[in-house]
């Protein structure tokens, strides 16, 4: 019998996010079973729950989608969302100190994820694992798709 283990969400961080100019610092537990998200139109509530999803999985609209190719070879390709989703929901006359970002805290199966994003710049700021800091180069959420069918020397030129 093979185990699935999905992301059990532990907390959230959304820092200098001024779509939310009263909590310029908002941070969240979640409890686990059903966490509920409650508000009148045009608050914010899809707004949270696609940034919980950009944090988890980067700024995708669609898991996979396969496309025939030659010799029936598959590619896998993934639709984004508009680098500008959450961009444009920023307001610009709040002054904050910093690019907005975002932090999730998640669990699968026993280990604790920490993923901080940029919310601005669509990149990948920082990862724990187990509070292990997972170092590397890091590359805009938009480049990952061509990084992917690259060779280690076309790599190089390409960065």
């Amino acid at each position: 019998m093979r185990n699935i283990f999905l992301p059990e969400l532990i907390s959230i961080n959304i820092k200098n996010y001024t779509l939310y100019p009263n909590g310029l610092d908002y941070s969240f537990e979640f409890v686990k079973g059903f966490n509920l998200v409650l508000g009148g139109n045009g608050m914010g509530k899809t707004t949270f729950v696609s940034l919980i999803k950009y944090a988890l999985i980067g700024n995708y609209k669609k898991q996979y989608e396969y496309t025939r190719t030659y010799k029936d070879n598959k590619i896998e390709k993934r639709e984004r969302n508009s680098d500008d989703f959450f961009r444009n929901r920023i307001d610009d006359s709040i002054e904050t100190d910093s690019d907005p970002i975002i932090t999730i805290n998640f669990k699968v199966n026993e280990t604790i994820f920490t993923i901080t994003r940029g919310i601005k710049d669509m990149k990948i700021n920082s990862l724990y694992i187990d509070g292990i800091e997972i170092e590397g180069e890091v590359i805009l959420e938009s480049k990952y798709e061509i990084l992917k069918n690259k060779s280690t020397t076309d790599l190089q030129t390409y960065l």
